[in-house]
């Protein structure tokens, strides 16, 4: 049916009719590689009371009266969290067949998955994100790293110099994340035998970790 004309003339229409083809079964996807470019209120300025920019405010109550009590199973905006499932994070150095079955595996099996490789190779994250995986790069370097990595439920450490490369992160995380490492048990991401209990685990996917243990 289209934009609801209770949002005319502009603002949250298009939220909206995600939210209503989400009521009727669909699922609303994005395409990972398109890009759009929006300049920033050059179509009604920046000013909330002035002119057709005042809609944004009213029709943001009208969305909330709307669909508020699908709103209370979502993550607050300020939590950075876009999904109700378990989200966990693939950390690596770069690319492998090893990641990619790994990162198949935890599609199946329903997880929210991203990943942060260093040294990712182009086709995999093209191949990574069309399946659904968010892709963090380098370029948000450690601080960034530091920032996404507290968005997650779990990290998966796929090999020892990775695990090692951001101890100091990891170490600050206290028991909010679960961090699970390829590495070995007696060394698991380069911290000292009394860290790790209760902040590393062993790995349920070992068998797919063997290669990293080599």
């Amino acid at each position: 049916g289209g934009f609801d004309p209770h949002f005319a003339p502009a603002y949250y229409e298009d939220t909206d009719l995600c939210f209503q083809l989400r009521a009727r079964g669909y699922q609303v996807l994005y395409q990972p590689r398109a890009v759009v470019i929006h300049y920033e209120g050059i179509s009604h300025g920046v000013q909330l009371n002035l002119g057709l920019k005042q809609a944004q405010t009213q029709n943001q109550f009208k969305f909330w009266q709307k669909w508020r009590h699908q709103l209370q199973f979502h993550h607050p905006a300020s939590s950075g969290l876009r999904t109700s499932k378990i989200t966990i994070c693939l950390v690596a150095s770069g690319s492998s067949p090893q990641l990619s079955a790994i990162a198949q595996l935890l599609l199946r099996l329903g997880y929210h998955l991203s990943c942060w490789i260093e040294q990712l190779d182009f086709n995999l994250g093209q191949t990574l994100q069309q399946q659904g995986v968010e892709l963090l790069y380098p370029t948000h370097l450690a601080s960034g790293f530091a920032a996404q990595i507290r968005q997650v439920h779990q990290i998966y450490c796929l090999d020892q110099a990775i695990a090692t490369k951001y101890r100091a992160i990891f170490l600050t995380l206290g028991n909010q994340v679960k961090i699970i490492s390829g590495a070995s048990r007696k060394n698991q991401a380069g911290l000292a035998a009394s860290e790790i209990p209760d902040r590393i685990t062993t790995n349920p996917l070992a068998k797919f970790l063997t290669f990293f243990d080599e």
